[in-house]
């Protein structure tokens, strides 16, 4: 991934020296994590940001369970970012701005004053449908293993929660859109549950 960043954004001339990335709005955390497995073993500094403690948590432990150690946390807004004295990025990797600045062009602008000049901004936006069903599928198996850390046994919790709530809606859709695997138990723990 770091070469298609190199490439894609940098025309290949980035060598990565001192890069500096910004992960906000990430809900379940999947591009935090994934830069910080693209960037591991390097000297690229990646600040999480975000405010839901919820997803905060969640992006956390994931990060703890595959031992990545080269994100620095931040549980706050981002529009009180300029208080942690953070300085220009090199890189921002954004979900759903929309969801903190209702005006897409206000949320763009608050990216670009925080991006060196030739800055890269990475915007994700999620539909209504899809990721939705996911992350409240995930909000719940938080609170079911609030308790536990214990990996067989938070797997074994969201199977027994799917087979006592397959009416609900959320179940009914990663039945039909995830079937494939809800037979894997990785891919229930990667999906469902850090």
């Amino acid at each position: 991934h770091r070469d298609m960043i190199n490439y894609y954004c940098y025309g290949g001339h980035n060598n990565f020296a001192n890069f500096k990335i910004l992960c906000t709005g990430g809900s379940n955390g999947d591009a935090t994590i994934m830069l910080a497995e693209t960037f591991k073993n390097t000297a690229a500094q990646i600040i999480h940001f975000e405010q839901d403690e919820v997803f905060f948590n969640l992006t956390k432990e994931r990060a703890e369970h595959r031992f990545l150690t080269n994100i620095e946390w931040i549980n706050d807004s981002l529009e009180n970012i300029e208080k942690y004295e953070l300085g220009l990025f090199d890189y921002i990797s954004t979900q759903n701005i929309n969801n903190i600045f209702p005006n897409m062009e206000d949320g763009l602008e608050f990216l670009k004053k925080n991006l060196v000049v030739d800055g890269v901004i990475s915007i994700i936006s999620t539909a209504k449908n899809g990721c939705h069903e996911v992350d409240n599928i995930r909000a719940m198996m938080a609170i079911i293993n609030h308790d536990t850390y214990d990996t067989p046994e938070q797997i074994n919790n969201f199977k027994q929660a799917k087979a006592i709530l397959s009416n609900n809606q959320y179940f009914q859709y990663i039945e039909k859109y995830y079937q494939k695997l809800l037979n894997n138990d990785a891919a229930i723990f990667e999906l469902f549950i850090i």
